[in-house]
């Protein structure tokens, strides 16, 4: 489980499943139709280069969808929450587009998700930030943030980490490790 802010209730499981099952479509499909080296993904050149490459960046998501699935709780770095909350992104806006402009009531029920039995309308990218991402420093402005003296960024808890995201420079590949953050196992059932 990735630890995040909120314990994820069932519904928000669910939407991080088909969140992971959607990506990973797209990329297989835009590497089989281009080649390993073209991004005709949802991800800006900058994510994928920040990567390096396409392949990498789905080897990245990849573990990402298996340490969601463990009950042991994993901390994850912001370049992982940055890829996290760009695909949560892109999938609540393409289930929302299908879900409102869906011809009939059983086409929104094939495509959508069903929820303390009720089809769930419309997924909301800022709600799920809200509840369940610690903070988006990942999306912090580069020209503010690199404006900004050390001592204003150590007030608000910005590190090294915290510049190389903003900047979209490459990580260390152990800044792409999750690490345990606690021993104790999470019941998932809801």
């Amino acid at each position: 489980m990735i630890a995040w802010m909120t314990k994820p209730n069932a519904l928000f499981r669910e939407v991080l499943k088909r969140t992971f099952d959607e990506t990973l479509d797209e990329i297989r499909d835009s590497i089989s139709a281009l080649g390993p080296q073209e991004n005709n993904t949802f991800f800006s050149d900058d994510i994928v280069n920040m990567f390096g490459g396409v392949i990498k960046l789905f080897e990245h998501i990849i573990l990402l969808e298996e340490i969601s699935k463990s009950k042991t709780v994993y901390q994850i770095s912001d370049y992982s929450y940055l890829v996290l909350h760009r695909m949560l992104r892109n999938f609540c806006e393409i289930y929302s587009d299908i879900i409102r402009t869906s011809d009939t009531p059983e086409e929104a029920e094939e495509f959508g998700i069903t929820y303390r039995n009720k089809l769930v309308g419309k997924l909301n990218i800022d709600d799920i930030t809200d509840t369940y991402f610690h903070d988006t420093d990942f999306d912090f402005d580069p020209e503010i943030f690199n404006s900004m003296d050390q001592s204003l960024k150590e007030q608000y808890g910005f590190n090294n980490e915290t510049y190389g995201v903003v900047n979209r420079m490459m990580p260390h590949p152990d800044e792409l490790l999750p690490w345990i953050e606690d021993t104790d196992e999470i019941n998932n059932d809801e």
